[in-house]
């Protein structure tokens, strides 16, 4: 069975005015240093390099994994001091290494679930589970049939979870209203 599509690692430049703390040979070391694994394929997850959709975001957002299968690293800022962006990167690491697969509710198939993690101002970083609730397109009514196929978002819910590690003493506060590179 050819495994390649499953397994498509995005490596992507960063947006004008951002960067990427980390370079992608490092993410896939980490990755593989905590055993972020898909167990059906026995590999470890995708990891694609991603710019975030939003850029004026409350709290930034730093990555998104969905357990078993792909972790989305964002860009972010260039006035954010590049070590302290590297370390909170390694970090989140840390954080998605031991969260599992999320449980269908009641045997829904049009459910996705991830994890997010972001920072906030004061330098503090926020886990939040996202269910992603899908409908499946219906054949008919004047709908071609590739749109059929399509799937269609519903809802989003949101939940804050607590951090699986102690980490508030690692992180040193980010000043992220400065536009100066420091």
């Amino acid at each position: 069975m050819n495994q390649s599509w499953p397994f498509k690692d995005i490596d992507a430049r960063p947006a004008i005015g951002r960067f990427f703390p980390i370079s992608f040979a490092e993410a896939v070391r980490a990755a593989n240093e905590w055993q972020m694994i898909d167990p059906y394929w026995g590999r470890r997850v995708r990891i694609c390099f991603l710019n975030p959709d939003q850029d004026n975001s409350e709290p930034l957002l730093l990555g998104e994994y969905r357990p078993e299968q792909a972790l989305f690293l964002y860009s972010w800022p260039e006035h954010v001091v590049a070590s302290a962006a590297k370390k909170t990167v390694i970090k989140s690491f840390q954080i998605f290494a031991p969260l599992h697969h999320i449980c269908h509710p009641h045997g829904q198939s049009n459910f996705r679930g991830s994890y997010l993690v972001r920072l906030e101002k004061d330098g503090q970083l926020l886990l939040t589970e996202c269910r992603r609730h899908f409908q499946q397109g219906r054949y008919g009514r004047g709908q071609g049939f590739s749109t059929a196929l399509k799937k269609r978002l519903t809802r989003i819910e949101e939940k804050d979870v607590p951090l699986p590690i102690d980490v508030g003493s690692y992180l040193e506060p980010l000043d992220l209203d400065d536009k100066e590179a420091v």
